[in-house]
């Protein structure tokens, strides 16, 4: 019986699971962050833990530190596009709005 940790992205539906209590060991997010979501205890040989091998899922936070779980997947890439799309946009808009002031300004000394 072996105890570990839960956290979900911030924004989107990701979840994934660590022996990491403060999350650490976790994938780093450009523009998100992990949240602690539950403790659970997962066993050896004991079936599926949220649509995954229990095995599986301990085998992998032995290698890599953490699991994402399965149906997470897909969505942590798409959440990480998505944030990453809604960063660069973000980025754009102030930028414009930096030349938009700089040309305003420059106008107005003329």
């Amino acid at each position: 019986m072996l105890n570990y940790h839960v956290f979900k992205q911030s924004v989107g539906t990701a979840r994934a699971v660590t022996d990491d209590r403060i999350g650490e060991k976790l994938p780093k997010l450009q523009f998100e962050t992990w949240v602690y979501e539950k403790e659970v205890t997962i066993n050896h040989g004991g079936g599926l833990f949220i649509g995954a091998d229990s095995d599986e899922v301990i085998e992998a936070i032995e290698r890599d530190g953490y699991y994402l779980l399965p149906q997470s997947k897909a969505a942590a890439r798409e959440g990480a596009s998505s944030a990453a799309l809604e960063g660069a946009k973000k980025v754009a808009r102030a930028a414009k709005k930096t030349t938009e002031r700089k040309l305003a300004k420059s106008r107005g000394k003329e």
